[in-house]
């Protein structure tokens, strides 16, 4: 998971500023890596050769719903945190949205 969930949950997970993201693409990567490596084995990746995961099978979501301390709570908090960082980065955004719409899809 990103480095920065850590300092959020040790922390108390509190609310306040999002973490500075001063390396958003770096951010990106880790959270794909992340969420590729929860999600549950039957759920393969595209053939895109970047860490994406297709829409489609049915199963067990064990893997997600064990997320260490508040689960899904962590995906989220960082999809927030990955917009923040991305301000009026339009062009960024795609990425972004992937990512949650990929969320939604497993949600």
């Amino acid at each position: 998971r990103p480095k920065e969930v850590s300092g959020w949950i040790s922390r108390a997970r509190t609310g306040g500023p999002s973490p500075a993201i001063i390396d958003v693409c770096s951010f990106a990567a880790r959270w794909w890596a992340w969420w590729v490596e929860i999600n549950p084995v039957w759920r393969p990746q595209t053939s895109a050769g970047v860490e994406r995961l297709a829409k489609e099978g049915d199963g067990d979501w064990g893997s997600v719903a064990s997320t260490r301390p508040n689960g899904m709570l962590n995906i989220l908090i960082c999809l927030q945190w990955w917009y923040d960082a991305l301000g009026e980065d339009e062009g960024g955004r795609t990425e972004w949205k992937e990512a949650l719409e990929d969320v939604v899809w497993a949600l």
